[in-house]
Formats: structure tokens, C-alpha cells, sequence
């Protein structure tokens, strides 16, 4: 890890008293603890650290030997400071927790603060009116559940097979019930797909800025991501993307290309043609993201992947999901596959979880009998909070730079080369939770940039850049007095 990186992910090391080698250190062990810089990573020399914070060397050398004696890193001849006990064959958990992510896909879940505005999840907040009619529902209503059954239906009720088909087919992609399986949420539709198609050290093809979910079922499941760049901090490099899919060396290829988590990046229709062909070509499945596809600002997107090329439809797994169309706390999610594909990953599906819970496919059934009237209002809702969370932007924070998002529920924001982990630990202390560029990078990478969500109403989204701007002011000042300090 280089030194500004570090730097930025204990950005308010020198805040408090003591000496500073001991601020240092408590600033290190936390970030340890909490997976901001994760199990194996190696820290910057001695020399390059110190030069970095304005400090002595020696004040690094004593941070480094308290953290040795704390068990928080050891050092190898050769090999530098390394963060993590020393241990000649790490067992798996470990493993995995070096690996998973500590923000992102998992921090979310974790932390709730009430003075802070969290711009972290893309979700819907609660919705009683949602949540009452959720359990509007009669057994009469439905045949498929009677006095004689079981409750077991691993691939999904049929009710609600039939009624995401036909959503499916509305919206531009013609389904039979058969093709649908219900899943526990889009997260474990992923981790079926990823399952059946790839095994342990096979290699996954993906945006190198993605949903940070995806890398974390990778890690899980010891698959290995294959990156492909983005050409201008927006979009996938096509080209790279295309090389990488007639090559044939990688099992799967996970894309987003309906409004991109997190750049909201559209790829365009001829692409998607070629993609599909390519990955024909070399026998890669293709794993199409359609989670936030119907959420269309400005108008409808391309067809599915699974559509533009009626020839490979067997290449193709498609992932939906009434957590952004609805709400996360749903947990209802489907896959649509044809072929022998779809046989297999119906028996993986079985073998899971022997079905999801009939309660929550009641409700989500009674959710998509209102679907169209819930969708038209989120979208005339997201179309007010873009406006004021972009004009808020450009008034109060003209320097940071943005493409205004056609689709989903996030602004990907350049901060013009400040350090997005930095920033984003100054927005914390103005009481805004922000996402960092690294939590999306496969690589984990702080590519100075943060994503912003829509998920709050209007007048809180503008408090939340109000703020924003505050910390911006004051990031700002403190770098030109480090600066200082250093020169």
C-alpha cells in the first residue's frame, strides 16, 4: 500500500493528544480492526510513511514496533511490515475476512447513526403504506398453496413465477414461467449463478469499478476477478471487455449494463449485440444485472442482454430484484436462464435453501400486482431528487465533476484528484456517510472519486450537500496546512 493511500484511510490520525507516534498507532490498530486496511496488505516503508505525515522517522519506527507488539503486524526480512499476526497457513475464515470488504456490501448493514445522513445505500427507505399492502394477502387467492401441500417449492411459487414473467416480458424481455427462479434477493441469485457456472480458482470477468457484492461472493466462493478498465472513469473499456470475452479464459462475466452500480453508465445497443456474440464465441456465461433497469429517468434503456441475440439466449443469466423497485427489507430476487443452464442452476437453487419462504413470495406477489403504479411514483421521486442533488452539486461544489445519471439511484462524483477515503472520512465528522472509489475497485484502489445515493427525500438531500460542502471547505484547508507542514 502506498503511503497517500494509507494516509487516507487514517486521515484524522493527528487529531487529539499524545505523542505522535502514539496517535499514529491507535489511528493504524483501528483501521486494522475494522478492515480499512485489510489482513496481508504491506505498509509503506518507514521512510516513505514518515515523509507523507510530516513526520520523523523515528515517530514511524515506534508506531511500527507497537503495533509488532499489539499482534496488529510483523515484519519479515525482505518483505517489509506486513498487516496481520504471522502465520505460515492462515485458515479460510481468516482468509475471508482479510478479503471481504469492510464498507460497501457489508457496513451498511452494520451501522446506524441518527445525526448522520447515510448516502451509502442505494435503497428505498420504509414504506408503511408499502409494508401494510405487502400483507394484504388471502390464501384463496391463491391455488398453488392449498390444505394439502407441503410449503416446499424450491424453484419458486408459481403464482410468482407467472407474475415476474410477465413483468419480464412486458419489459422487453419475453419469459415463460419455467425460465424464472425465485431467490432470496439479487445477492443470492448472484451467488447461484456464480456457483453453478465457475468453480474455485476459475476467473469471473468484471468492470473493475463494480458492486462491491460481486467481488465479495468471489472472495467467498475463491473465485478470481478479471478486470476491465473504464475509459473514462464512466464506462467499460468495449474493447477490452470484447478481447477478454472471445478469449474464453474466464467461466463467467458479471455486467451491469443498465445503469451501472455505481457509475450509472448505460452501455449502448450495438455493444450489448456484441457482447452477447463475443461471448458466444469464447463460452463465457454472461451474467446480466437488470436489478435497477426500470428505474429509467429519462427513457427506456436498451433491450436485455438476453434478448439482443436470440441465437446465445443460452449465454445468458439475467439477475432482477424488488429491492430497488421496491424494498431491500423484501429479500425477493429471481434468475431467468434457459437451456440446460437453466436445469442446473434450478438444481444448485434446490440445494441451497429447498425454496424460499412462502410469506415473503406472498408478499412480493402482492407487490407486483402494484408494481407499475409503485414504479412510475420512484421514478418521479428519483427525477426530483437527481435535480437537487445535481444543481445542489454545481451550485455549492462546482469543482467536483459528474455525468447526471439517465437511470438508477446514484451520482458517481470526481473529486478531481483529492483522495475519495480521505474525503470520505471528513464527511463523517459533517455527519454525512459517503462511499469511497475504493469500495467499488476491484483492486481496491481510491481512484478519487465517491458515489452519492438518491436515497433520501429532497430537503434532505440538500442538507446532505450543504454539509458536504462544509467538510469540502474543510478537507481543503487541512491539505494546504499539511502541505505546509511538509514543505
Amino acid at each position: 500500500m502506498e503511503a497517500e493511500e494509507l494516509l487516507g484511510r487514517v486521515a484524522d490520525w493527528d487529531h487529539g493528544s499524545g505523542h505522535p507516534s502514539t496517535r499514529l498507532s491507535v489511528a493504524l490498530e483501528a483501521a486494522i480492526a475494522d478492515g480499512r486496511v485489510p489482513v496481508g496488505v504491506r505498509l509503506p516503508s518507514e521512510r516513505a510513511l514518515a515523509e507523507v505525515l510530516g513526520v520523523s522517522r523515528g515517530t514511524v519506527v515506534r508506531t511500527y514496533a507497537r503495533l509488532r507488539d499489539l499482534g496488529a503486524v510483523h515484519t519479515r526480512r525482505g518483505s517489509g511490515t506486513v498487516v496481520g499476526a504471522e502465520q505460515r497457513r492462515p485458515d479460510r475464515a481468516s482468509q475471508l475476512a482479510g478479503a471481504l470488504s469492510s464498507e460497501g456490501s457489508l457496513a451498511f448493514l452494520r451501522e446506524r447513526k441518527a445525526d448522520t445522513i447515510d448516502l451509502r445505500a442505494a435503497a428505498w427507505l420504509g414504506n408503511r403504506g408499502l409494508l401494510r399492502a405487502m400483507s394484504n394477502w388471502e390464501p384463496t387467492d391463491l391455488p398453488d398453496v392449498g390444505d394439502s401441500d407441503n410449503g416446499y417449492w424450491p424453484l419458486g411459487l408459481p403464482a410468482l413465477r407467472r407474475a415476474i414473467a410477465e413483468r419480464m416480458t412486458a419489459t422487453g424481455l419475453p419469459s415463460r414461467p419455467e425460465q424464472i427462479i425465485v431467490t432470496n434477493g439479487a445477492q443470492q441469485a448472484l451467488d447461484i449463478a456464480l456457483t453453478t457456472v465457475a468453480g474455485p480458482q476459475d476467473t469471473v470477468i468484471l468492470a473493475e469499478v463494480t458492486w462491491p457484492g460481486i467481488q465479495d461472493l468471489l472472495s467467498v466462493r475463491n473465485m478470481r476477478p478479471v478486470t476491465v478498465p473504464l475509459v473514462d472513469g464512466h464506462h467499460v473499456d468495449q474493447l477490452a471487455l470484447l478481447r477478454h470475452l472471445r478469449e474464453g479464459r474466464s467461466a463467467a462475466a458479471y455486467l451491469v449494463p443498465t445503469f451501472d452500480n455505481p457509475t450509472g453508465a448505460v452501455m449502448p445497443a450495438p455493444a450489448r449485440r456484441l457482447v452477447v456474440e463475443a461471448a458466444r464465441e469464447g463460452g463465457t456465461i454472461l451474467i446480466d444485472d437488470l436489478t435497477l433497469s426500470e428505474l429509467w429517468l429519462d427513457e427506456p434503456p436498451p433491450p436485455p442482454l438476453g434478448v439482443v441475440f436470440p441465437e446465445a439466449a443460452d449465454q445468458v443469466v439475467t439477475v432482477g430484484s424488488l429491492s430497488k423497485l421496491a424494498w431491500g427489507g423484501l429479500r425477493v430476487g429471481w434468475l431467468r436462464a434457459e437451456g440446460p443452464l437453466l436445469e442446473r442452476l434450478g438444481q444448485i437453487k434446490t440445494v441451497v435453501d429447498f425454496g424460499s419462504a412462502i410469506p415473503s413470495q406472498l408478499a412480493a406477489l402482492t407487490v407486483m400486482r402494484r408494481l407499475d403504479d409503485l414504479v412510475v411514483d420512484h421514478r418521479a421521486e428519483l427525477v426530483r431528487r437527481r435535480a437537487a442533488l445535481t444543481s445542489d452539486l454545481a451550485e455549492l461544489l462546482p469543482t467536483w465533476r459528474f455525468v447526471q445519471p439517465s437511470g438508477g439511484m446514484s451520482v458517481w462524483v470526481d473529486l478531481g484528484g483529492v483522495s475519495g477515503d480521505a474525503f470520505a472520512a471528513t464527511a463523517e465528522r459533517h455527519g454525512v456517510w459517503v462511499s469511497p472509489a475504493r469500495v467499488y475497485h476491484a483492486l481496491g484502489q481510491d481512484t478519487g472519486h465517491v458515489r452519492l445515493t438518491l436515497t433520501h427525500d429532497v430537503e434532505t438531500t440538500r442538507e446532505a450537500v450543504r454539509r458536504l460542502a462544509r467538510a469540502w471547505d474543510e478537507h481543503l484547508a487541512r491539505d494546504r496546512g499539511r502541505r505546509i507542514a511538509i514543505v
